[in-house]
């Protein structure tokens, strides 16, 4: 069902905006992986989509929107890859395993070096 709706969510952002991803769209297979915490298919297999673009006007306002298709579906973030999700939908999403993370993360980094802004925001 999201593949249709990825390619309709395309076609309708285009005619309100004019912009369109000028490389085609990522999508793959996840098996379920539960060796680390932050995986994306820690509960279950799954599959990912990922739009590329060579990053023309537009690019980062599309993203805005694309992050809200995905929450629809109960996308899963990839905090190295996904932008504009809103804050607090990680922690929705990955729930009691961001927060093991979390403590494990202040166990091993209490000076916080390893904790940039973008973490900050995201991982509490």
């Amino acid at each position: 069902a999201v593949i249709p709706a990825y390619r309709t969510f395309c076609e309708d952002y285009y005619r309100r905006t004019g912009y369109r991803c000028d490389l085609p769209t990522e999508v793959w297979r996840i098996n379920q992986d539960q060796a680390s915490l932050l995986s994306p298919s820690y509960d279950s297999a799954g599959f990912g989509l990922k739009n590329v673009s060579t990053k023309v006007d537009g690019w980062d306002d599309m993203l805005l929107e694309f992050a809200d298709f995905a929450a629809h579906f109960k996308g899963v973030p990839l905090f190295n890859l996904t932008k504009g999700y809103k804050p607090g939908y990680a922690s929705q999403v990955y729930g009691a395993r961001l927060e093991r993370f979390s403590t494990m993360r202040q166990r091993l980094d209490p000076a916080d070096r390893l904790r940039n802004q973008y973490f900050k925001e995201q991982i509490r």
